[in-house]
This record gives C-alpha cells, sequence and structure tokens, in this order.
C-alpha cells in the first residue's frame, strides 16, 4: 500500500536524521520499490523517494549514485510538476550540492543560481529552502576560493535561518558551522571558534553526542585551534573528536558492504590519515599522540581487515544457507568482473543489472551477519591492547606517512614499550630524503637504517623483538635487512625486526589449523600444450567460475614474451618435499604439467596449512601494463574503489603450467585457465587455514602502496584468508633462492619459528663458502720462441698449477635480503 511506503519513507528520514545513513538507504530503498510498483515511475511520490534516496547516499559517500538518483528525480519533477515548481528547485539544489562534492563546482554554481531562481519567485526570499540555496552557494563559492562571497551568503543563511527555524534547529548550527569555515579561510580564526563553539553546542542539545555532525564540528575546531596555535583546546576537541569518529565508523561499517565502505571510509579517512597526525607531529602531547597511534592502528589495513573480518564470520557460522550464499555471492562478483573485462561490445548480459543484484546479496548477508557476531570488534583495537602484548624486552613500532606542508610528506613512528605509559611518536625524515638515496645503495650503505632506525635507537636500544609495521615507500624497502647504522654488519644481526601489516596484528587472537599439509609448486612446464591443459582441467571441474578471464588474445597483442623454464624450482621443491616427508608432513608436489591454475584453485576450501609456489612472479605498474586493446577493465576509467581495487590486484599475479600459451597467443579451449593466477583470482578463493604461504618468485612483495596497505599479491593471499607470507622484493637468483628455502624449511621442521627460519636462512646463503678450483699456467722463461718447433718445446715446458679459494658467492644482500616475512609471529 501507498502509506506503508510513505510510513518507510518517513522512518529513512528519522534514522537519517540520527545518522543512521545505512539504515535509511535499506528502508529507503523499500520504500522506493513499493512506489515504482504501485504508483509508477512517473508519480511525484516516487520521485521524492528517489530525492530522499540520493541524500542518504551522498552522505556514505556514494556521490555519483547520488548524482543518479538526483538526475532521475529532476526529469520526473520536470514532466509531472514542471520547472517552476518548489521540488524542482529543490531537486536541483542537491544536484548542484553532489556535484560539488565531485569537484565539479562551476556546475554546482550553476545549478544553484538556478535554482535560486526558482525558489525566489515561488516562495520567496524569507523561506528556509531560498536559505538552503544560499547555504550550497556559498559553500560553492568557497570550494572556488570565493571566501569572502561565501561570508557574504553564509551570513545571509544565518539570519533566514535564525529566523524561520529557531536558534535551536539543526539546519540553524549547519549554516554556523559552514561560516565558521569561511571565516576560517579568511585567517578569521577567533570567530570561526565562536561560531563552530555554537554549532557543537546546538548539534549536542538536539542531535546528540553520536551523531557525525557532532564529530564534523569537533573535527572543525580542532583545526581552528590548531591554526591559531591553542595545543590546549585542540588536545581536547581532536580526543573528543577522535572518540566520536572511531565509533561512527564502526557503527556505520556494520550496515555497509564492501564497496559502500571504500565510499565512506573516503570521507573520514583524511582525519584519520593525515589531520591528528600533523596535530601530534606539531605538538606530541600524551593525547594528541595517543589518538593519532589509535587512528594508525584503525585505519591501517582498515578495508582489508573488515573485509576479512566479515567473511570469516558468514563462513564460520555454521549456517549451511548463509555459506551458500556467500558462495553465491562470489559467483556473481566472480561473473560480474568478467563482464567488465570485455569490451562493451562483448558482453551478454547488462552489468547495472547484474551489480545490482550482487548488491542485494551482499546487503542480504550484512544483514544476516549480526546474528552470527559482531565482525567490527577486531576493528576496534587500540594502543592499550597491542601494550598488553608486549613482554620487557619487546618494542612495537607503527610507521605513519603524511602530507606536513604544501610539498612535503613527513615519516614518523609511534613506539610502544610495555613500561610507557603512551606511545611517543617520533618524527623520521622527510619523503625527499629518501627519494635522494639511490636504490642501488639501499643495501651496500647504512643510509636507509640511518633515515628509518636510528632516531629510535633511544627506545629500541637492548631490545630483543622490534615488530614494526610499514608505512609508504617502506613498503618496498627491507628494512629490517639493511646494513647497520651502528656497525659493520646487518641489522637484522644485532636484533630480531618483525614485519607486520600492523602492530595491532600483536592483539588479534588467530587459530591456528591443527592439521599439517603442504602443496608445493614448482619446475613448471610453461609450454604445456592445450591438449594436456584441457585434460587437466577435466580433474576440476567445480572450479570453472574461478576463471576471471582468458587474457590470451590480449597480451600477445601487447609483446608479452613467453616465460622461460626455471630448472632450480625443481630441485628447490623436491627438497622441500623430502625435508617435510621426513618429519611426517605431507605434502603434494606440483610439478611439470600437473602444477596448473586449475589445480591451484582446487585448493579453495581444502585448509592446507603450508604452501609453497615457485614460479615466475609479475607485477606491472600502471605504466608498465601492456596497453592491449583487450584489457578493456585494466585499460577503463571506472574509478568506483571496488574497481580501483580490482584493477591493482590484476595487475599482479603468478605463472602456472601452460602459462606461455596466453603469453604468446595460442588459442585456449573453452573453459580452460590461460596459467596467469592474478592477486584478483587468489582474493576469490577460500584459503582459511593456510598458516603460511611462501612465495619463491620474483617481486612478489610489490604492489599498488595505499593508505590501506600494499594492492598486489600479498592483499590477494590476505583477503582468501592466508596467515603469513613470505615474499620478493626484487627479482632473485635462482640458485640462491633454492638453497635459501631448502635451509628454511629445516629450520621450521627443526621447531624453530618462522621469523627464526628465515633469519637463519639467510645468514646461511650469506656466510656460505665453497672451495674454487684455480688453474694457472707457469709462463715459460727464456727467449721468445719464433719458430714452430720452438713454440711446441715452449708449449711442452708451461708449466699448469692449481690452487684453491674460498669464496662466499652470495655474500651481496641481492642474493639472500630480497625475501621478507609478513605477519609471521603467530
Amino acid at each position: 500500500h501507498p502509506n506503508y511506503a510513505t510510513s518507510l519513507n518517513n522512518l529513512a528520514q528519522d534514522n537519517s536524521y540520527l545518522g543512521n545513513y545505512a539504515e535509511a538507504v535499506r528502508l529507503g530503498t523499500e520504500a522506493l520499490q513499493i512506489r515504482e510498483k504501485v504508483l509508477g515511475k512517473e508519480h511525484p511520490d516516487y520521485a521524492l523517494s528517489l530525492n530522499n534516496l540520493a541524500l542518504y547516499n551522498s552522505y556514505l559517500g556514494n556521490y555519483t549514485e547520488a548524482v543518479r538518483l538526483i538526475t532521475e528525480a529532476l526529469q520526473i519533477i520536470e514532466k509531472t510538476l514542471g520547472k517552476g515548481h518548489p521540488n524542482y528547485a529543490t531537486s536541483l539544489n542537491n544536484l548542484a550540492l553532489y556535484n560539488s562534492y565531485l569537484g565539479n563546482y562551476a556546475e554546482a554554481v550553476r545549478l544553484g543560481t538556478e535554482a535560486l531562481q526558482i525558489i525566489e519567485k515561488t516562495l520567496g526570499k524569507g523561506h528556509p529552502n531560498y536559505a538552503t540555496s544560499l547555504n550550497n552557494l556559498a559553500q560553492d563559492n568557497s570550494y572556488l576560493g570565493n571566501y569572502a562571497e561565501a561570508v557574504r551568503l553564509g551570513t545571509e543563511t544565518v539570519r533566514i535561518l535564525k529566523k524561520t527555524l529557531g536558534k535551536e534547529h539543526p539546519d540553524y548550527a549547519t549554516s554556523l558551522n559552514n561560516l565558521a569555515n569561511y571565516n576560517y579561510y579568511l585567517g578569521n580564526y577567533t570567530k570561526a571558534v565562536r561560531l563552530g563553539t555554537e554549532a557543537l553546542q546546538i548539534w549536542e542539545k538536539v542531535l546528540g553526542k553520536e551523531h557525525p555532525n557532532y564529530a564534523l564540528s569537533l573535527n572543525n575546531l580542532s583545526d581552528y585551534s590548531f591554526r591559531s596555535s591553542d595545543p590546549q583546546n585542540l588536545s581536547r576537541y581532536a580526543d573528543e573528536a577522535t572518540k566520536c569518529k572511531t565509533n561512527y565508523i564502526l557503527k556505520t561499517f556494520a550496515d555497509l558492504t564492501a564497496s559502500e565502505r571504500s565510499l565512506f571510509w573516503q570521507k573520514e579517512e583524511i582525519w584519520f590519515g593525515t589531520q591528528i597526525h600533523l596535530y601530534a607531529y606539531t605538538y606530541p602531547t600524551g593525547s594528541l599522540v595517543s589518538n593519532a597511534c589509535n587512528s594508525i592502528l584503525l585505519s591501517k589495513g582498515l578495508l582489508l581487515n573488515s573485509e576479512i573480518e566479515m567473511n570469516k564470520l558468514l563462513l564460520e557460522s555454521g549456517d549451511e544457507e548463509a555459506v551458500e550464499a556467500y558462495k553465491e555471492l562470489q559467483m556473481n562478483r566472480r561473473m560480474l568482473n568478467r563482464l567488465y573485462e570485455k569490451p562493451i561490445a562483448e558482453r551478454h548480459m547488462n552489468t547495472d543489472s547484474l551489480e545490482q543484484l550482487v548488491d542485494r546479496m551482499e546487503h542480504d548477508l550484512v544483514q544476516r551477519s549480526k546474528i552470527y557476531g559482531d565482525y567490527t570488534r577486531n576493528l576496534a583495537i587500540g594502543w592499550q591492547d597491542v601494550r598488553q602484548k608486549l613482554e620487557r624486552r619487546d618494542v612495537a613500532v607503527e610507521f605513519v606517512a603524511f602530507p606536513c606542508g604544501s610539498d612535503s610528506i613527513e615519516y614518523a613512528a609511534y613506539v610502544l614499550k610495555a613500561d610507557l605509559t603512551a606511545p611517543r611518536m617520533v618524527p623520521l625524515f622527510e619523503a625527499k630524503q629518501l627519494a635522494a638515496i639511490p636504490k642501488a645503495s639501499y643495501y651496500t650503505t647504512p643510509r636507509i637504517s640511518e633515515l628509518v632506525w636510528q632516531k629510535l635507537d633511544a627506545y629500541i636500544e637492548g631490545a630483543e623483538n622490534i615488530y614494526f609495521a610499514p608505512a609508504g615507500e617502506l613498503y618496498n624497502i627491507a628494512v629490517e635487512t639493511v646494513p647497520d647504522y651502528r656497525t659493520d654488519g646487518w641489522i637484522s644481526d644485532r636484533q630480531k625486526f618483525h614485519r607486520l601489516s600492523s602492530t595491532r596484528e600483536l592483539a588479534v587472537i588467530k587459530e591456528k589449523s591443527g592439521q599439517k599439509e603442504a602443496v608445493l609448486y614448482g619446475g613448471l612446464k610453461y609450454d604445456t600444450d592445450t591438449h594436456t591443459l584441457e585434460e587437466n582441467s577435466k580433474k576440476y571441474p567445480h572450479e570453472r567460475e574461478f576463471t576471471l578471464y582468458n587474457i590470451a588474445d590480449s597480451l600477445s597483442r601487447a609483446n608479452v614474451g613467453g616465460a622461460d623454464y626455471l630448472a632450480g624450482t625443481l630441485s628447490e621443491v623436491k627438497n622441500i618435499d623430502r625435508t617435510l616427508k621426513s618429519s611426517s608432513v605431507p605434502a603434494t608436489l606440483m610439478i611439470d604439467t600437473t602444477g596448473t591454475e586449475a589445480s591451484f584453485k582446487d585448493l579453495s576450501g581444502k585448509k592446507h596449512n603450508m604452501l609453497h609456489i615457485a614460479t615466475h612472479g609479475f607485477y606491472w605498474t600502471k605504466t608498465e601494463m601492456p596497453r592491449a586493446q583487450h584489457l578493456g577493465f585494466l585499460m577503463s576509467d571506472n574509478d568506483r574503489p571496488r574497481y580501483v581495487e580490482d584493477k591493482a590486484l590484476t595487475r599482479s599475479g603468478l605463472l602456472f603450467s601452460g602459462a606461455n600459451n596466453a603469453l604468446t597467443g595460442i588459442a585456449l579451449p573453452e573453459g580452460v585457465d590461460d596459467g596467469i593466477l592474478t592477486a584478483k583470482e587468489i582474493s576469490s578463493l577460500d584459503l582459511r587455514g593456510l598458516d603460511l604461504v611462501v612465495l619463491s618468485a620474483c617481486q612478489t612483495g610489490l604492489g599498488e602502496i595505499t593508505g590501506d596497505g600494499v594492492f598486489g599479491l600479498q592483499r590477494g593471499f590476505k583477503k582468501a584468508g592466508a596467515n603469513a607470507l613470505i615474499m620478493s622484493l626484487w627479482k632473485v637468483d635462482d640458485d640462491a633462492t633454492q638453497m635459501l628455502m631448502s635451509r628454511f624449511y629445516k629450520n621450521l621442521i627443526a621447531g624453530k619459528s618462522k621469523y627464526e627460519s628465515l633469519r637463519e636462512a639467510q645468514r646461511y646463503v650469506r656466510e656460505y663458502e665453497k672451495i674454487e678450483t684455480i688453474e694457472t699456467t707457469e709462463p715459460n722463461s727464456g727467449h721468445r720462441p719464433v719458430t714452430a718447433r720452438e713454440r711446441e718445446e715452449a708449449r711442452k715446458k708451461e708449466q699448469k698449477q692449481t690452487t684453491y679459494k674460498t669464496v662466499r658467492p652470495y655474500r651481496d644482500p641481492k642474493y639472500w635480503a630480497a625475501f621478507i616475512l609478513l605477519d609471521g609471529i603467530k
């Protein structure tokens, strides 16, 4: 019934006023569907639902969807009510607002001016809607840098709303808050603080401290206090702002899908990734540093962790229906990705309809997950939780990189120790100082350790374990194995440096798989013929939906050559196989033509404990990516967050048996994998229970660096459920790698930890000695031979000497320092 839709619509609005925007979207969508069915798409009430849904989506940061919805509403209103109707002006106003959020400021001013003229004509200059138009125009002028005009329009807005709505209305508080911002931009900090404080008090009284507008006001007042050099008020406002924003994010995340979380986080991350660190850097008080440390613990890997926790909650719910629904969702996601990877003309179905289905399915699962628990619980870990896990000789170091000034990125570290009552912030270096060091000298001079570790000396001196989480360019540098700034040796010889995704990992309880079983890939035949691949594929028929796309044609057009056989990898995995089986650890060898992409995907859901992959790895930067027309998905301008990550994950991967067919342009039979396994495809698998992944391949630790971590193979395996990873940061030597891996597994089976096993193996390779045979010839003494006979006699008189020399062939760090261990602490 239409009245039921009206009630839903009102409930949606009420939730929106309370800041429950995800719930508002859910209720508003249901109201829209009923009105479409009962009233039709050309009814004003249907347009009203569209208008409201657009507003709720904008609050969640989904501005593109907001523009789509409001544009549809505008067309309906124009057709049914006409361009002169106030509802048309309201929709114009909203469209202007969403355009300004997307950076289309000139278009926003044009739309806002048109709306203002309609409202003035129909409702008059004293109407609240007129004030709303003025408010939007003031914001647009502010975005364009016209702050004086913004102040003029904002002052008029405040006057009208004060008269029509009163001083305790939320809209009046909004106008005060905006006017405070315009004055702040003009340098009128005292006035900005006065107006902002009044807005804060109104919002607290009318909406409560849990409303996002209250947090927004605290955010602004923190900035005003910072710019006016008022550290006391800055600490007070920033402390409350961090707590309010954190609670708001966790509460909102609980109702959002993965893509919605990405959009929503874009609205909030500036506080957690930039502002609070700048405040703590400038005024390193205990309160500011503590809040900044909590901010980086929350924000680093937030999107990845939230997705992992949500998936884990569903898959381990014990509800077979929920598990099947999740698997169906994953299948549809893969189908959607596959469609996006094709040119529009080759898509066999509409992507919009499938995307809507995926969104509905994910929303249903998000709501269902609440029955099984709160997946955001592990996201709320703070510095106190981390400190409780530290022993007396442990140090936790959380690195951060943030803008500091117009042209500077500052690197700093938050340090935690068991005996520290609060975190310490230690400024380290500017990005340009790191950029000035030639990469060739990273591991031959102590310059990196001087930048990264020397200023932390007071905290790490005497420590046994240093747990650190990189940031920025430090993700791509093995800072745990660089030359020591204090000695002639390596920093890893002095202390134990453990690389983590975030130091919050120290406080996360992870269940270890009781089952010990390994799968080993190596000695792969990249030239495996298509018939053999097809026969192999028949062993795994139930995994066909895991194939994202066949890139044979696109890669051959891009002139990507075939991959060379890696003879050393066969010896490597056979040695590991013998080592594991000597300790009764079952291992499955995937070699030659059996190590296909299909066999790897069949590991999904099998709960293996260890996985070793010795093969070619790749990581293409945006500029290195083959510019092939058929790679439409990778080359498209679709910059919605889910697809930005997907494209990044598709630029890194591993090669399996038969990959040369795709790489050289040989057509594959229908349904046969191309042998090129991307990080995106890995992320779709269920690898829970996988305690250790060893990627014995080149550049497997690289990827696109973001505020949420590294978008590459490590993210793909983490999303699939893997615990710890060993990866490489550059191209590795076959012989040295084979030696290192064999030694690593011997250490592991002997009972050493993952960290100690790798550390000792690296030292073993570095110090490995062998005897080199050198043959020299003693030159003939006497006169120089002239005739053939004299030359023959001289040759017979030459004395051959054999000498022996002890050498260390892998002393150079390029042979042993490439491999890093991530999260190898549980």
